[in-house]
């Protein structure tokens, strides 16, 4: 058969390969008989040797394929690609050389375990044996390790405060092995079940033909699929379980379309490559491109477990697919594909345009006609991706807001009925209400309640058809722009409302005459004061409708800081270490960093927005981050600007990244220019807290201005005089020259719309630091050392450079040089007597000049003290003068007596290290204890002990008294900065291998080695 005589099908393929990307859940009779039919023709081809090449996106995560899936899915599949996705990934390093172990078959796992090598490999002195860890939520063999971990939780007999975390079956790592022999052929051994052994059904083998190649494998009841591959010396894998977690956690109805589409017979010669991406549209992008380079012809993309917008992800996925001239698919219906096909045409299309798809379920036979269709006319969908953007009725809101059986109310909700459009579902019911165009501020008026939009699942949109907010963010929680003065962004736009609202525990029907809309209507909102922005006496004018209240209330809800872009050359190595994964992934992704504002311990929430004039020219939807720690940590999902996000005490790093397709930008704005433009202004949300403790502030009206009592809709004018004093906060940490406190303008009744929100800048209250800590941080001696080994010097030549001074020399300047070359970490070990004695030298030289020290204390005196009050006549009070030293002079000795103190007590614990007491052993056990407790209770005398700065002396000290507990607690809660953070996983390890709890020790084992390896640590509880 002629070329020209084929189908379009079969033209494609002649053309050049095709790729799929699959996406879940489909049943496929009609593709079925399409691709026979193209399978004959192509039969008769010049090219019959090139294969369909079909590209999936997705996380795969809990996909539900069964065991009896699995060969026929390996068959088909062709290689795996994390995309930098963290989930799958193994970490793998050398196992520790210890032969005699090696010979008896065992060897210690990367979760401190000793694990037990199966009689069956072949182990000798030419095989390379690595250990690893897998991390990942969803794994095989859940019910297993729950059953474990049912039999390994001891009893707690503590109260509920003290008690250890507690971890599910999917929070305990499971070690993995991979044994390679001199051919190259590999040996996988994953302890799934958690007995320090290999059983059958966790052993894979990958020989060196099939490197190149992804295995789907079973695994007891479950579908692995593994990824290996040498890159250079250095050997990665992946892991992905394509079966889900717990039976009891699944259903098949999550089950995506395009797992039943991957396995029908007419697939069978096709190329499946896998491409593991959540909807962040960074990662997006990075996935689309992989997918362009590896030459997919189709592209088919599982949008059913999404957090974002389906509408937002689709309008990248259509200017990616212009832009790269890749057909996609998707697995649900938006107004860019009504029919599953995502048409770059329909970019023009309005956002309002997804209530048509409102409620609707995606359908498997409607995504199959859509797959079929894209096949036989590949090479017309190839076109369609270049097609001209449409105009028109379809790009305009009122085609879709404007009922044709009455005009939107303001007042109520009106139900709107779906337009005849056979490609949409017609039996969706949506109610609509008009936004006025002069509206300020918005509620939905229940019999029982007034509920503001954002806490309902409603949507607004604006006059223009873009959406401004609603609950079907990822977390029901979100505001896309700052200040959330909804309304008035939405005014002339629409309100979109499902049939039933919950509210307040009640299902109420939005249709229902019991519900109403109540607006607050004016000429424009409040956001900033006539005069000063800050003072006693300020003056605000309201103009609206209506009468105006004889008093407002000015209650601050949001306190707002400005986060400072920081170039990549000043982030900390540890937190670019943690996010190499997710840094240099693609040409077409911004990538900026941000030190978010101090935290000081705060569990708060974090919730981050753009300024109005950044998010013209870096749209949202564009948007993502991910939140990285100095210590390692990092929560790498998909989390967007607006959201609330989950949080720890530490500062976090905030890493966004911004998706580059030339068509999302203004045309005066070309996409190569943008990756080095001026980076995001991003905004820093906290709950305000009044500086005079009170919620509310009372303004009275002093003047008030009718133009026309008898004109309704006349503006009428009052001002109203009160204190903006008050909207400060005194959390100075987070306060800057852009700090601000954003106060609600009310009537009193909180419930009620608002006139506004008032912005108040707060003055800079960042002082220069006092007192004798900001000495102790920055010591000249130490830096010079540090400049020393920058220079190339190494530790043991900046020791031998510094003379001991004589044992006479009162010089502290001279005894603390030499006491800080004795103690640096390369050396201290050696030498930790000596660093005790010159410490102590130091302290009784410093002691003399300040004419006394603190006395010793007990760690929790504090407490003690504030429960049950001083004694009328203390030691503690007779030395008070010396906790706070008045001149500079005795501030900086009294900064050198803490840093000698506090290297004291951490020598004399390091006395008690095993590797020490092996070179060193302790002779005098009570001795050595009298000496750590008087040396940590001098240090409990001079300094806050929970301070991050000397937390991890408290740790040691609740450690070697046999209180992990307390140890944990104290590490946990105040660890959250300063020297503690490079071992904070070191620490967790050691308390949670004190726990008693195996899980625990697992756990803390593994994150340690991922923090060895140089890999973050996933965010995840505890």
């Amino acid at each position: 058969m002629l070329r020209s005589q084929a189908s379009p099908a079969a033209a494609a393929l002649n053309d050049g390969r095709w790729m799929m990307v699959w996406i879940p859940s489909l049943r496929l009779a009609v593709l079925c008989a399409a691709l026979l039919a193209c399978a004959s023709v192509h039969a008769e081809s010049p090219h019959a040797e090139s294969p369909l090449r079909i590209g999936w996106i997705d996380d795969f995560s809990r996909l539900g394929v069964s065991v009896d899936q699995a060969a026929a899915l390996d068959a088909r599949t062709q290689a795996f690609n994390r995309c930098g996705q963290r989930e799958p990934m193994v970490v793998l390093a050398n196992c520790p050389a210890d032969p005699l172990a090696i010979e008896q078959r065992k060897i210690e796992g990367a979760c401190g375990q000793t694990l037990e090598l199966p009689s069956e490999w072949d182990v000798s002195d030419q095989t390379r044996l690595l250990r690893g860890v897998w991390m990942a939520e969803v794994r095989p063999h859940y019910d297993q390790r729950q059953s474990w971990l049912a039999r390994q939780r001891p009893s707690d007999e503590d109260s509920p405060n003290e008690r250890w975390p507690l971890l599910d079956a999917d929070d305990v790592p499971c070690d993995v092995v991979v044994s390679i022999d001199d051919h190259g052929d590999w040996l996988i051994g994953c302890d799934f079940d958690l007995d320090l052994r290999f059983q059958r059904d966790e052993q894979f083998r990958l020989p060196v033909s099939k490197m190149d190649s992804t295995r789907i494998v079973r695994c007891g009841q479950d579908v692995l699929l593994l990824e290996a591959e040498m890159k250079g010396k250095q050997p990665s894998l992946s892991l992905v379980c394509l079966s889900g977690s717990a039976p009891g956690q699944w259903s098949d109805a999550w089950r995506p379309a395009i797992v039943d589409v991957a396995l029908q017979d007419a697939l069978e010669a096709a190329q499946w490559r896998l491409f593991a991406c959540d909807n962040g549209p960074a990662n997006m992008v990075v996935a689309l491109e992989a997918a362009a380079r590896a030459e997919c012809d189709l592209v088919l993309v599982n949008l059913q477990r999404g957090k974002r917008h389906s509408t937002d992800v689709v309008r990248l996925l259509a200017e990616l697919s212009r832009s790269l001239r890749l057909p996609v698919v998707v697995t649900v219906p938006t107004p860019l594909s009504p029919n599953y096909f995502v048409e770059p045409a329909r970019l023009s299309v309005p956002d309002i345009a997804e209530f048509r798809m409102r409620g609707t379920r995606p359908s498997a036979q409607a995504f199959e006609t859509a797959v079929t269709e894209t096949i036989e006319q590949l090479a017309g969908r190839v076109r369609a991706t270049q097609s001209a953007v449409l105009t028109g009725p379809l790009t305009q809101p009122d085609y879709y807001a404007s009922p044709a059986e009455a005009s939107l109310s303001p007042e109520r909700f009106t139900r709107l009925s779906a337009l005849a459009d056979d490609t949409l579902d017609a039996g969706s019911e949506v109610y609509a209400a008009r936004v006025p165009a002069d509206a300020i501020d918005g509620r939905v008026v229940f019999p029982h309640f007034q509920a503001a939009f954002d806490s309902l699942a409603v949507t607004l949109y604006d006059r223009r058809g873009r959406r401004i907010s609603g609950m079907e963010h990822s977390n029901g929680v979100r505001f896309d722009h700052f200040p959330p003065v909804l309304s008035v962004l939405a005014r002339g736009g629409t309100l979109l409302s499902p049939r039933q609202l919950f509210c307040s525990g009640k299902t109420v029907d939005a249709g229902s005459s019991n519900v109403k809309v109540r607006w607050r209507r004016g000429v424009q909102p409040i956001t900033r004061l006539i005069g000063q922005p800050y003072g006693a006496s300020q003056t605000l004018k309201l103009e609206g409708y209506g009468e105006s209240p004889v008093e407002l209330q000015i209650t601050p809800v949001h306190q707002v800081s400005k986060l400072e872009n920081v170039p990549s050359g000043l982030v900390p190595e540890s937190v670019r270490e943690a996010a190499e994964g997710l840094l240099n992934r693609s040409g077409q992704v911004a990538t900026f960093w941000y030190r978010e504002s101090p935290r000081q311990g705060d569990y708060t929430l974090r919730h981050l927005f753009q300024t109005a004039e950044s998010a013209k020219v870096w749209p949202n939807r564009l948007l993502q981050y991910a939140v990285v720690y100095e210590n390692g940590r990092i929560n790498s999902h998909d989390h967007a600007v607006g959201d609330l996000a989950p949080s720890t005490p530490m500062t976090g790093w905030i890493l966004l990244q911004a998706a580059l397709p030339a068509e999302a930008y203004p045309a005066h704005q070309h996409v190569s220019n943008l990756a080095r433009a001026t980076a995001p202004e991003l905004l820093q949300r906290w709950p305000a807290i009044s500086r005079s403790g009170q919620r509310a502030m009372q303004w009275e009206r002093v003047e008030r201005l009718v133009t026309d009592d008898n004109a309704a809709h006349q503006p009428r004018s009052a001002r109203y005089r009160g204190s903006t004093v008050g909207l400060g906060t005194p959390e100075s940490g987070r306060t800057g020259d852009d700090a601000s406190v954003w106060a609600r303008i009310g009537d009193g009744n909180p419930m009620s719309p608002m006139w506004g929100l008032l912005q108040v800048k707060v003055p800079q209250t960042r002082q220069p630091q006092t007192g004798w800590l900001p000495l102790y941080d920055h010591d000249p001696l130490a830096e010079v050392i540090v400049r020393h080994k920058q220079q190339g010097q190494s530790a043991k030549q900046v020791l031998q450079a510094i003379e001991k001074p004589a044992d006479d020399s009162t010089d502290i300047v001279a005894w603390r040089q030499y006491l800080l070359a004795l103690d640096q970490p390369e050396l201290r070990k050696r030498h930790l007597d000596r660093v005790v004695q010159t410490a102590e030298r130091v302290l009784k030289l410093c002691e003399q000049s300040l004419g006394g020290l603190p006395a010793e204390q007990d760690p929790y005196h504090a407490e003690l003290l504030a429960t049950i009050g001083p004694s009328p006549r203390s030691e503690a009070s007779e030395t008070a003068m010396f906790w706070q030293p008045t001149t500079v002079a005795q501030m900086q000795v009294y900064a050198w007596a803490v840093d000698a103190v506090y290297r004291q007590v951490r020598a004399i614990g390091y006395r008690e290290l095993p590797e020490v007491i092996a070179e060193q052993p302790i002779k005098d056990g009570d001795a050595q204890n009298q000496a750590y407790e008087s040396a940590f209770y001098q240090l409990c005398g001079m300094v806050d002990i929970k301070d991050p700065r000397f937390v991890l002396t408290l740790v040691r000290y609740h450690r070697r008294r046999g209180e992990p507990r307390q140890a944990y607690k104290a590490l946990k809660w105040n660890a959250y900065e300063g020297p503690s953070l490079p071992w904070y996983f070191k620490k967790e390890r050691d308390l949670f291998r004190d726990s008693g709890h195996e899980a625990l020790a697992r756990l803390g084992s593994a994150r340690w080695f991922l923090r060895e390896q140089g890999y973050g640590v996933p965010d995840r509880q505890p």
